[in-house]
């Protein structure tokens, strides 16, 4: 068995849908490019996908806006989300006042607020500990504090020799199974402006989102909070990212290990 890596930062969301598809919905955000970077080498074949410019001359990073593309892992049974997923991933429904998601997403219609989707099924989301940040989020009822994750990792077996990503109008990108990928949904870095309310615009009803500031303090795998910073460590205090928020639908669904879930860009 060869196990295919994808990791996740910038704003996207993760929605089960009502056919147990796990869908990443990217949020069409101002100036958000969605992209996958992946080692040239883990390439097998590429069509009607635009290749972008990458500072890394291994790898490859492909534009995968307006795209709705699906996973072929080999895999048909549910995707689940283990324990550090569930601590260190908010639900965006205790941060907002949303009803629902938009019946666009759950039907993977691309919209104004999704400018791309990726669908896949089985394997595991995990929170990478090792990106843990403390957030106060503002702008609700009450301030919600909370170590989040800055990246998202999705892990799945396949016996495959390669897995393709295959997109509705007929793009292709094949990778070689036991290939990394890294899955994007971010601005370029001089866009500073706060745009975490974006996940607003999938989202049902929602008169606000809270807003999430890193406190500067890094966390453990447990929870504690550190006594050094994120500047001890030689990052910047006042932004930093996460990958995946979790989104809980308030819509009638059986009772599984992940729902819905959502991820973040840069914020202050």
């Amino acid at each position: 068995m060869n196990t295919i890596t994808l990791t996740f930062a910038g704003l996207i969301c993760h929605v089960l849908t009502t056919g147990n598809i796990e869908r990443a919905v990217f949020v069409n955000a101002p100036t958000h490019d969605a992209q996958i970077a992946v080692a040239a080498a883990d390439v097998v074949d590429i069509r009607g996908l635009i290749e972008e410019p990458s500072p890394n001359p291994s790898e490859r990073v492909f534009a995968i806006n307006d795209q709705h593309l699906t996973l072929n892992s080999g895999r048909t049974e549910r995707t689940v989300a283990d324990m550090s997923f569930a601590r260190f991933v908010p639900a965006i429904a205790a941060i907002s006042d949303m009803t629902g998601v938009r019946d666009e997403v759950e039907d993977g219609v691309l919209f104004e607020g999704a400018h791309a989707y990726l669908d896949f099924q089985g394997g595991r989301l995990s929170a990478d500990d090792g990106t843990l940040q403390q957030t106060v989020f503002t702008g609700g009822p009450t301030e919600i504090t909370q170590c989040l994750a800055k990246h998202v990792v999705y892990t799945v077996e396949t016996d495959l020799d390669s897995v393709a990503l295959t997109g509705t109008n007929g793009a292709i990108l094949r990778l070689r199974a036991g290939a990394s990928a890294r899955i994007t949904n971010e601005p370029p870095p001089e866009y500073t402006t706060e745009h975490f309310e974006m996940y607003s615009m999938i989202l049902k009803d929602a008169t606000f989102v809270a807003t999430p500031h890193g406190t500067g303090q890094l966390c453990a795998p447990d929870g504690t909070v550190l006594q050094y910073t994120t500047d001890d460590r030689g990052t910047p205090k006042e932004r930093f990212v996460i990958a995946t928020n979790s989104l809980k639908s308030l819509k009638p669904r059986p009772k599984v290990p992940l729902d819905e879930s959502c991820s973040d860009s840069h914020f202050p």
